[in-house]
């Protein structure tokens, strides 16, 4: 909240690299009030909302990720990942005050499988990264 602009980066386990806003590009001087994620062409980017100020709009140089996006009857998915370990994605419409992102999935090469559940917990389903 007190910061312009700061990129954390994943070093395996609860380790985080920080990047400042003078390498990154991310930099949001103004008061900011919101964050989301949109997919544009099969392409992330994220907006970011400043109070009395412009929108913003940051994007990756290269494009290092596919994005798998929700069906409407989709509520959640379980994410797989090559180490074993599995993680749960909900979807919301609606649901937030001021950041409302995409309904997608960024796909990493630790990504292995996703299961797409909906309302009542059935599985819908699964999508594998071959």
């Amino acid at each position: 909240d007190a910061l312009n602009g700061l990129t954390l980066i994943n070093q395996k386990g609860f380790s985080f690299k920080s990047i400042p806003f003078t390498k990154s590009g991310f930099f949001v001087p103004g008061d900011g009030k919101s964050l989301v994620a949109i997919n544009v062409n099969d392409k992330s980017y994220f907006l970011a909302g400043q109070n009395k100020n412009k929108l913003l709009a940051f994007g990756f140089t290269e494009n290092r990720y596919k994005n798998v996006l929700f069906q409407l009857n989709e509520r959640y998915a379980m994410i797989y990942l090559k180490n074993g370990n599995r993680r749960k994605t909900e979807i919301y419409y609606g649901h937030t005050f001021n950041s409302q992102s995409g309904n997608f999935i960024s796909i990493n090469n630790q990504i292995t499988k996703i299961e797409f559940f909906g309302k009542q917990g059935k599985l819908i389903r699964t999508w594998k990264n071959e």
